[in-house]
């Protein structure tokens, strides 16, 4: 679902979905941290937005990043909270007591691993073993891949939750469903359950241009087959909770 198809859902008269929780399951980029192993998934306490702000090469031809202007996107007197904007918000984020409830509902799940993603958490350095985890997800329509991208990432979340969440998976969809769904009061309806399928840095001794021309690295089907494995966890839980 992007954000018309989640409107459509939400406008259709024929629908009551006042008690209707809305789950994105997918799969995402992670980054290189030594407990995020290829297939491990998050369920997201942030929806961080990557678009706003300036996005420019520095005087030393760096990639960085500056936030916006208050009068770009607060509401008066509120600059400096992300969570308040006059056309969308930065930052949401993720109803605390479904987010318990989502993770509670996964504590005990079995994840699946793979031959092909153990390779690459050798070649990463990191855990070889999937886990289900808690993070902030960052979400925009750019492909990247870096260092540098990966600390920008990093700067607008710790921004935008004033230090409460922390980068560590980045996709596409989320921002525009939780956008949605906030314009008719139903953003505390809302879970982004993400498998982990690549990372956004390149591997030792390759740079990013390397990358870009052979393709990433991925462990996509094992990301898939997880993030399944969590996400149909929590609606079992919560259809025993209705039954």
């Amino acid at each position: 679902m992007r954000r018309r198809a989640v409107t459509s859902l939400v406008k259709d008269a024929a629908l009551d979905v006042k008690k209707t929780i809305f789950i994105r399951s997918g799969i995402a980029g992670g980054v290189d941290e030594e407990n995020s192993a290829l297939g491990s998934v998050y369920i997201n306490n942030w929806v961080i937005s990557w678009a706003f702000g300036h996005h420019y090469l520095s005087d030393q031809k760096q990639l960085a990043w500056s936030p916006p202007g208050c009068t770009d996107y607060a509401t008066p007197g509120h600059c400096g909270n992300y969570t308040r904007n006059i056309m969308e918000n930065l930052a949401y984020k993720i109803n605390p007591a479904l987010l318990n409830m989502a993770v509670n509902a996964s504590a005990h799940v079995a994840l699946e691993n793979s031959t092909e993603a153990k390779k690459l958490d050798k070649t990463f350095a990191i855990s070889a073993v999937p886990k289900v985890m808690v993070g902030a997800t960052i979400t925009g329509n750019d492909f990247w891949i870096g260092k540098a991208n990966q600390a920008i990432a990093e700067q607008i979340v710790r921004r935008y939750t004033h230090g409460e969440a922390k980068y560590t998976n980045t996709a596409m969809e989320d921002l525009g469903d939780v956008a949605a769904l906030s314009r008719f009061g139903l953003a505390d309806h809302y879970l982004s359950i993400r498998g982990i399928s690549d990372v956004d840095v390149p591997p030792p001794g390759k740079t990013e241009e390397e990358i870009w021309k052979t393709g990433d690295l991925y462990a996509s089907a094992l990301a898939e087959r997880n993030a399944v494995i969590v996400t149909e966890a929590v609606i079992a839980h919560l259809l025993k909770g209705t039954a």
